[in-house]
């Protein structure tokens, strides 16, 4: 039961890390972008 509980945890921290890094890559991006089209 533990076992299958601590590889839940860590699908759902994997998970986690996936969302942060895609949104963090999204923003990151955006703001390349912008500043970027701001020089021009």
């Amino acid at each position: 039961m533990a076992l299958k509980l601590s590889i839940h945890i860590d699908l759902l921290l994997r998970k986690a890390v996936e969302f942060v890094i895609l949104q963090f890559t999204k923003i990151t991006l955006h703001c390349y972008l912008w500043k970027s089209c701001q020089i021009d």
